[in-house]
């Protein structure tokens, strides 16, 4: 069986439970703009599951729990990449640590991998049956309903959490004068207090602690609550301004790219390069993957002319790309309104885009057709719908900014659609060759 596709995080339980209810086999992929996990399934069990940066994030969570020490993992991860041996292996060998141990800790680690997932805004999954496990690896076998419960708790409770830290972007500093002595302390809030530097966004603090991102959330809350630490209030204050705007738009678009790929994907292309190999297998492959890269590059492309150009709008939107990730339009974003108070800079942002969400609705008539149009303004409603339970921290006035978008396109479109002469209007790339451009 092959199964591939888009996901929102509310399906990944669908996903789980069909692997483990069919008591699949498999590899299940799972992918977005950051992250490539693989979790291998063993008749409905997941017997491993790896994430990026794999190794390293093993050796963090060692010496976070006080297992290893810094020189230590160091010493393993020089031998790991020299000689391309596990880690673990490399550990077990050295006496660091015990085989019973490594594995209960590869297991944690596994759980961490398949919860980090949940807290993605939506990706790519690709299933397919298989046998094959990675050799080395050490196998372990987890309950996957156990882990979809838990991570039904961990999405509530995080939402709790992002009270005092809204987003992956804050940075702390350390704060008082914390000792033995003085604080009582866990190893694992030793460590991340040792990563909290006054630079490292929250997001550094994942990438380098090796944790899932409800641990990370929930132990910088601890330093918090103890007084060891403080958030930069200037970038917070721009974080909680730009971040819910950022985020909704993002998922817009993922919606959008979705719709778009229904009707586009169907339509034939006209490839001007080299010409495919001569082996059919081989021609199979380079079709199907040209197909994608063009489909992906003519969306993107839909989206690129939709950008806004008013002279108050373009120098923040010149740099906002459907294709960028998130951290790489945040972070633009930061640059572009450094020097604006948050609120200003919010105010800009969110016309802005309401003009982008405009431009781009409007022009989709002319691609899809009118009543293809009104199903992606529907698709788009939900979506905002499935935000505002989400607590993104959107308004009233900003949720009902964007309805009166959509309200104003569809009357857009049903006058064409009411015009005898427009009935048939929707024409594909072979007649709008601007969009392949």
């Amino acid at each position: 069986m092959h199964l591939k596709g888009n996901f929102e995080t509310a399906s990944l339980t669908t996903i789980f439970q069909m692997l483990s209810n069919d008591m699949k086999t498999g590899l299940l992929r799972l992918t977005n703009e950051e992250n490539d996990v693989r979790i291998f399934f063993k008749e409905g069990v997941v017997i491993y599951a790896r994430g990026t940066a794999q190794e390293h994030a093993l050796g963090q969570m060692l010496m976070s729990k006080g297992v290893i020490t810094s020189d230590q993992l160091d010493e393993c991860l020089e031998e790991s990449s020299r000689t391309r041996q596990a880690l673990g292996n490399i550990l077990v060998k050295k006496g660091h640590v015990s085989l019973k141990r490594l594995k209960k800790h590869i297991a944690d680690q596994a759980e961490q991998v398949i919860y980090s997932v949940f807290f993605w805004d939506g990706g790519r999954f690709d299933y397919s049956d298989s046998d094959l496990v990675p050799p080395g690896v050490l196998v372990t076998h987890l309950d996957i309903m156990n882990i979809l419960l838990e991570a039904t708790r961990r999405i509530d409770e995080l939402d709790v959490l992002k009270k005092h830290l809204p987003g992956d972007d804050v940075v702390l500093k350390a704060v008082g004068a914390a000792s033995v002595d003085q604080v009582k302390m866990s190893p694992i809030e030793w460590r991340f207090l040792s990563l909290v530097d006054g630079k490292r966004k929250i997001k550094d603090i994942t990438r380098e602690s090796g944790y899932d991102k409800f641990t990370v959330y929930q132990v910088l809350n601890s330093l918090l609550s103890l007084g060891l630490a403080e958030k930069d209030e200037e970038l917070a204050s721009k974080v909680e301004a730009y971040g819910p705007i950022l985020d909704l738009y993002r998922q817009f678009w993922v919606v959008v790219r979705k719709e778009l790929e229904k009707d586009l994907g169907s339509r034939p292309f006209i490839i001007v390069g080299s010409p495919p190999p001569a082996s059919p297998s081989k021609r199979r492959d380079f079709i199907k993957n040209l197909h994608e890269t063009e489909l992906w590059k003519w969306i993107s492309n839909i989206l690129l002319k939709a950008r806004p150009k008013d002279d108050e709008f373009r120098g923040v939107f010149k740099g906002i790309h459907p294709d960028n990730t998130p951290s790489e339009t945040k972070d633009w974003v930061f640059e572009c309104f450094k020097e604006e108070a948050p609120e200003k800079g919010a105010r800009i942002l969110e016309e802005g885009y309401k003009l982008y969400l405009t431009n781009l609705l409007k022009d989709l008539p002319d691609i899809i057709g009118g009543f293809r149009t009104l199903d992606v303004i529907a698709a788009l409603t939900e979506s905002l719908s499935k935000t505002r339970d989400k607590r993104l921290m959107l308004s009233p006035d900003q949720s009902n900014g964007i309805q009166s978008v959509f309200a104003m396109v569809s009357q857009f479109v049903a006058e064409k659609l009411n015009d005898e002469e427009e009935k048939i209007f929707g024409l594909f790339a072979l007649k709008n060759r601007k969009y392949l451009s």
